[in-house]
């Protein structure tokens, strides 16, 4: 039986609920493809190491991608953002110190993002992914590839996850 106060709690928290999922913007909706798990870095290919030893850091770390709760506003990625946008965190032990960087992302198309990094908050640095990136998920594995041109050191560079995360 249902009673004024569930009723009233129904009517409440479902439009509550809908409106929070269709807020979105349309291109930033992944629901289960980015947001299906949490990705551990498993291969970087396409970057010298012994010329950026930085990159050799990325290997086991973990990415998480949120679930995008709002629309993204022009100042996405800077101080002047809306606050609950669509976050990436990159995570993990670096020389036995945890360290965790987090970035904003656009989602651009099913199979293109584009993310920014956000002030560190880290003492280890890892580097900077911020760019353009296809996107191509398989099963468990994911592959991010860069495709810009503005940071040449991230040229070529491709980032091979597994979603690890329990099922």
């Amino acid at each position: 039986m249902i009673t004024r106060g569930k009723f009233r709690r129904h009517c409440f928290l479902y439009p509550l609920f809908f409106f929070l999922l269709y807020a979105c913007d349309e291109e930033n909706i992944h629901g289960d493809t980015l947001a299906d798990g949490i990705w551990k870095i498993t291969d970087i290919q396409g970057i010298d190491t012994t010329i950026y030893s930085e990159f050799s850091h990325l290997l086991t770390k973990q990415i998480a991608f949120n679930f995008c709760s709002k629309s993204m506003n022009k100042d996405w990625g800077t101080e002047n953002e809306v606050y609950g946008e669509c976050w990436m965190l990159l995570s993990g032990s670096i020389e036995n110190q945890f360290t965790q960087d987090e970035y904003r992302f656009h989602i651009r198309s099913e199979e293109a993002l584009e993310i920014k990094l956000l002030p560190d908050h880290s003492d280890q640095i890892l580097p900077d992914l911020t760019g353009p990136y296809t996107y191509e998920i398989d099963g468990r594995n994911m592959a991010l590839r860069y495709t810009g041109t503005d940071k040449p050191e991230l040229i070529d560079l491709e980032i091979h996850c597994w979603d690890w995360s329990p099922q």
